[in-house]
């Protein structure tokens, strides 16, 4: 629902997660105080009034909130937006769950006294939830359905809530009294509640920061952020269950996996193989969660302090979320708050160093001293190693700085997992010390020339090797751009914009003067020098920061040598483009992506009917869908048949090694236009063909989409 607002980048989601922390302990605090303040009957009646108060705002729908201001920080809005749409009925079921829990722990049940087991149920819930939304309910159910029937669920929730009330108010006055604690319950020590948010913080933290890593940086695989926030619910699940888990005696494993997963997250991308690389992180995160929600779990008040306990733990949980989805992007160049939580995890094990005992100073000092040893060996190693390469003129992938992490990274790993895999406050020192150094600007400094974080990722520019005196724009870990410096070459379309490929076909035989062209998506402005005179351009970009790169002649200069006249409009292309007259241009461009796929609403049905108004009689709409993970050509071919266009793709992958040398990446686009004879031009050049598949499953629209069902899995 929120996608056409605020578009697909990762942080959308993240700081969604965020904001349901955020109400999450708002609904904490208001049970606690409910529980603490009235009596059992009124709690049950004042519920209620909320859990239908908040029925008046559904169905849930973002219709009516407008959208981010253009070039602004979104993150104001998006907050803003949940809350008036979705905030109250989520703040009524967050506060159900302790409320339930206090209700139950009045009752007459024999696991009364105990009644956390009841919290173990609601992430099984969510769990459960989680999985099935992209695998069945958004796969068989459009947006609209889905709000109905959640109204509905919700509706008789609220009836079932109603029927355990009732059961509570008809409890004779003395069979509450003889549950009820015998004694009034001891306030808990400031420490202790410091504790249980510190160990909730750091999980909440570490699945931000790995949901950012994994969906911006490793990759950008719609719905991978289902894996961290599974394995999150997941050790609620476990830790909090009938049975106790002694998860203490995993504590062994974690120094091999953190070691590791810190290993990953600063050395160069592509040094590991991606299935490890996930394997190692994931389980590192998961490990993480169970020793540090299974200490929660151990350390959990009798049931007369629940609420305080749930109070802690939700406070630590939306501290943990904002740090990583709002604070690090603010404050931060890097994904450095992944490497943090690995090492604040490592200090929060079992035995940590709140209640350690002096005898892990000895061991941190030899860590030290070999930590200093090991760095002097791996600067000459890795300066040595340099000098072989460049004698024999071969030019290393990693910079000196990534070989010196690399072996800072193996040299101390061994040394800390065995030494210290009982003493976390050691090996968290270790974890510290491995991220210090391998952030020091020691050998030579990476080809970077520029590098910005903001709302929508990491976006770097890079001096590259290969093609030779070039600037490289990555955002994402995917390349948006390519230049040539070299002035001969320095205004030639690259990279998937290549004149020798299915761009350059189109402006081939559209080309002509006067022609009038929408391009959605500006990357570093390659699309740009295809202008020529007398034709009338104008971009639409989301990312102001994008703008500032394609605008600054010192990291690209196409913007400035082809079109420093073309008005660029910020703010969401489809949004934007609405605004434009009908049958404005002759030609739009669809280039608008979210790190490695287009965001879904710029391929509906409902945006292809916009691009076809804001054509011209003639003209024609061209889609880049160059992707590793998502498919997009079904579903463009399924929907642009259904919406009655003419629908061509040209896939451009046999890219010569002497066109890889000027720059080219091989590419798929796709052209429609509202009949054969308007894209004839374009599509009977060499290796473009019909798209004739059409299936009505995969007609995507603003209601329905499904990327489980076009997902690349081999």
């Amino acid at each position: 629902m929120l996608l056409p607002y605020a578009g697909g980048a990762a942080a959308v989601w993240t700081t969604s997660l965020v904001f349901f922390q955020l109400v999450l302990l708002a609904g904490y605090a208001w049970a606690h105080l409910v529980v603490n303040r009235l009596r059992p009957r009124l709690q049950v009646l004042v519920q209620m009034a909320l859990l239908l108060l908040a029925a008046v705002s559904l169905p849930i729908g973002f219709g009516a909130v407008g959208a981010p201001p253009p070039g602004a920080n979104p993150v104001p809005w998006l907050l803003l937006a949940l809350l008036l749409r979705v905030g109250l009925p989520f703040f009524c079921l967050s506060s159900l769950s302790p409320l339930l829990q206090s209700w139950f722990a009045r009752s007459r049940h024999g696991r009364a006294p105990d009644p956390y087991f009841l919290y173990a149920a609601s992430n099984l819930g969510s769990l459960v939830a989680l999985v099935a939304y992209p695998s069945l309910v958004e796969r068989f159910w459009g947006l609209t359905v889905q709000a109905r029937v959640w109204a509905i669920a919700y509706g008789l929730l609220t009836a079932l809530v109603l029927a355990v009330g009732v059961r509570l108010w008809t409890l004779r006055a003395e069979a509450v009294a003889t549950t009820e604690p015998r004694a009034p319950a001891r306030p808990v020590r400031p420490r202790k509640v410091a504790l249980w948010m510190v160990l909730a913080a750091v999980p909440s933290l570490w699945l931000v920061s790995i949901t950012t890593f994994f969906t911006a940086v490793i990759r950008p695989i719609p719905l991978l952020w289902v894996i961290p926030l599974a394995l999150y619910l997941l050790s609620f699940v476990v830790v909090f269950g009938l049975r106790s888990v002694p998860t203490a005696r995993l504590l062994p494993a974690y120094p091999f996996f953190a070691i590791g997963t810190l290993a990953l997250a600063l050395l160069p991308l592509g040094a590991v193989p991606f299935l490890w690389s996930a394997a190692v992180q994931f389980g590192a995160f998961f490990l993480a969660a169970l020793l540090c929600h299974g200490r929660l779990a151990a350390a959990r008040p009798p049931a007369g302090s629940l609420t305080t306990f749930y109070l802690a733990m939700s406070a630590g949980g939306a501290l943990g979320g904002l740090a990583g989805a709002i604070v690090a992007p603010l404050v931060l160049p890097g994904f450095y708050e992944y490497p943090l939580a690995v090492v604040a995890g490592a200090l929060l094990l079992p035995g940590s160093w709140i209640v350690a005992r002096r005898s892990w100073l000895r061991p941190a000092a030899a860590t030290a001293v070999m930590l200093a040893l090991g760095g002097i060996g791996a600067v000459v190693l890795a300066t040595g190693l340099n000098a072989r390469l460049a004698q024999h003129g071969v030019v290393a992938n990693s910079t000196q700085a990534d070989l010196l992490r690399l072996l800072l990274l193996l040299w101390v790993p061994a040394i800390a997992a065995v030494a210290f895999s009982r003493r976390p406050p050691a090996l968290g020192i270790v974890l510290a010390g491995i991220f210090a150094l391998a952030l020091l600007p020691l050998g030579s400094n990476r080809s970077e020339i520029y590098r910005s974080r903001d709302f929508y990722g990491i976006q770097v520019v890079s001096d590259a090797t290969f093609p030779p005196n070039s600037h490289v724009y990555e955002n994402a870990g995917v390349v948006h751009g390519l230049q040539i410096e070299t002035p001969a070459l320095r205004d030639q379309p690259t990279a998937y914009y290549a004149p020798s490929g299915p761009l350059g076909d189109v402006f081939t035989a559209l080309g002509r003067p006067g022609l009038s062209v929408a391009a959605v998506g500006l990357g570093a402005g390659d699309t740009a020098c295809y202008r020529r005179p007398g034709q009338s351009w104008t971009f639409y970009e989301l990312d102001p920061e994008v703008v500032r790169i394609a605008r600054d002649p010192r990291l690209f200069t196409f913007m400035q040598d082809c079109a420093s006249d073309s008005p660029v409009v910020l703010g969401d292309g489809r949004r934007e483009l609405a605004r434009a007259a009908d049958a404005s241009y002759d030609l739009i461009v669809v280039d608008a992506f979210s790190g490695d796929a287009p965001p879904v609403h710029l391929l509906t049905r409902e945006a292809l009917a916009l691009y076809e108004a804001k054509l011209k009689p003639g003209g024609v709409a061209v889609f880049h869908i160059s992707n590793s993970y998502v498919n997009f050509s079904p579903v463009l071919s399924s929907t642009g048949r259904a919406q009655g266009l003419a629908v061509y793709t040209r896939i451009d992958a046999d890219v010569t090694p002497a066109e890889s040398a000027a720059g080219k990446i091989e590419s798929q686009w796709v052209a429609m236009a509202r009949s054969p004879e308007d894209l004839a031009p374009v599509v009977t050049r060499a290796g473009w063909r019909p798209l004739t598949f059409s299936d009505p499953r995969l007609v995507w629209t603003d209601d329905y989409s499904n990327l489980l069902a076009v997902l690349r899995l081999t």
